[in-house]
């Protein structure tokens, strides 16, 4: 059944005759008959429908804080930290008074940027340069890093960079057979040689730095220089050492700062919230 309602003259017409029973035949002698009207006013659905709503989104802790706490409350406020991402959601209206389940369309997001000396880390952690590049990234960056021997002895961190920059190599063969129930196994050594400046070859790098602007500790990254051979093509690589428990560190304290830093008491969660 379709009703069209252009010639009505007003609300309360079409609330008539909408509330009408009805009835319709079906088979030989059955009667779908229908009396239940009833009528409601909208009144008790207007907050729900002017309510406040929208998507804040900062990397400060101290702003994202402030506007949860300015905006939400502890009974209807639900805080979702995703330390795999460093990011945090608040849902301001996650439940209501009027509405059990709430609307989960007001939230607060923070996600803080790495700042510049540990994102440069990460960054030369996950590429492979040339010989050139390597000193030239170390040289831009040189005022952030301490360079070491393989024994721990503090390096002049430009004596540092001269090494690498100035690193030779002399490439010897020597092979070792190993014959056992005729199974024979070579291996072949590539001697380098670093010939630099005086002894300053490095081993590693130092470099002690924030991770982001809501974590107040300083923490000590260390990396690993490392050479890879391909023929006569040879990679430079700044490896971190530990850095999956570096990363775990950081995860942890960027949920405890998040938990320190919210006044009041609101729900919080670990994980991602998806809604």
């Amino acid at each position: 059944m379709s009703y069209s309602f252009e010639n009505y003259t007003t609300d309360l017409a079409v609330v008539a005759d909408l509330s009408e029973p009805c009835s319709k035949e079906f088979g030989d002698n059955g009667i779908l008959f229908n009396h239940v009207a009833k009528a409601e006013f909208a009144d008790k659905f207007k907050n729900g429908k002017s309510r406040q709503q929208g998507n804040f989104s900062t990397a400060s802790l101290d702003s994202f804080v402030d506007y949860v706490e300015d905006n939400g409350d502890a009974d209807h406020t639900s805080v979702f930290i995703d330390p795999n991402y460093i990011k945090v959601v608040a849902i301001l209206n996650y439940g209501s008074d009027d509405y059990a389940m709430g609307h989960a369309d007001f939230r607060a997001m923070l996600q803080p940027v790495a700042l510049l000396p540990y994102a440069q880390a990460m960054k030369m952690h996950d590429t492979r340069y040339k010989q050139r590049e390597l000193a030239e990234v170390l040289e831009d960056w040189m005022h952030e890093f301490k360079g070491f021997d393989i024994d721990g002895n503090e390096i002049d961190i430009k004596s540092a960079i001269s090494a690498i920059r100035n690193m030779v190599f002399t490439n010897s063969s020597e092979v070792r057979n190993q014959v056992a129930n005729l199974n024979e196994s070579r291996s072949k050594f590539e001697v380098i040689e670093a010939r630099a400046w005086g002894n300053a070859t490095p081993g590693y790098f130092k470099l002690t730095t924030k991770c982001y602007d809501c974590l107040d500790k300083d923490i000590e990254i260390k990396m690993r220089l490392g050479i890879g051979t391909s023929g006569d093509d040879r990679t430079y690589k700044l490896s971190i050492i530990g850095i999956e428990q570096l990363q775990h560190d950081l995860q942890q304290s960027f949920v405890d700062a998040v938990k320190q830093n919210l006044r009041g008491d609101f729900s919080v969660y670990i994980g991602k919230f998806e809604g």
